[in-house]
C-alpha cells in the first residue's frame, strides 16, 4: 500500500479548484466558474485514498446585518 499525505492531497484538491476556474475569471459568468472549481474539487478527490461525503455549499454571512 503507498503511503499518502492526506494534508498535501488536501492542498491539491484547493489547488484543482482554483486552476479549474481559472481561466473563466473575468467573464462574469459566477455559474460556470463555481461548476468548473466544484468539478476541480471532486476529480481531486477521486484521487486521494479517502471515503467520504463532500458538502459544497454557500453561506450568507451578511444576511444578519
Amino acid at each position: 500500500m503507498v503511503n499518502h499525505d492526506i494534508a498535501m492531497g488536501i492542498v491539491r484538491v484547493t489547488e484543482a479548484a482554483a486552476l479549474a476556474c481559472s481561466n473563466l475569471l473575468g467573464r462574469g459568468d459566477v455559474d460556470l466558474i463555481e461548476k468548473a472549481a466544484v468539478d476541480g474539487v471532486r476529480h481531486a478527490f477521486d484521487l486521494l485514498p479517502i471515503k467520504g461525503r463532500v458538502v459544497i455549499g454557500e453561506c450568507d454571512l451578511n444576511k444578519n446585518q
